[in-house]
């Protein structure tokens, strides 16, 4: 059986737990974490899946907007080369920088 994201946000609630970990990547999605999160109190871990940085900015935007207490970064991008890699993380640990989310 599947659950609606609602139905699972509840049970987690009524479980006692005092926050959520969940995929952050639409607005959508946000949208109903945000709403019940304001109804239960709860706090919310983000986990992104970016491809590149410029998928990265907006997640970041998405976050702070909701107020994400925590976000786990699992990059989902394929470079060829060491220094592919090098300039991706470099450029991705600069964001930060450009957003007011908590570090």
């Amino acid at each position: 059986m599947k659950w609606p994201l609602a139905e699972k946000l509840q049970r987690i609630a009524d479980g006692g737990y005092q926050g959520i970990s969940c995929e952050w990547t639409s607005l959508d999605h946000a949208l109903i974490v945000a709403a019940h999160v304001a109804a239960t109190g709860t706090g919310i871990e983000g986990v992104i899946f970016p491809r590149t940085v410029d998928e990265l900015q907006p997640l970041l935007n998405l976050a702070t907007e909701f107020q994400v207490t925590h976000l786990k970064l699992q990059p989902n991008a394929t470079p060829s080369t060491v220094a592919e890699v090098v300039g991706i993380l470099e450029r991705w640990m600069r964001l930060p920088e450009q957003v007011p989310f908590p570090s």
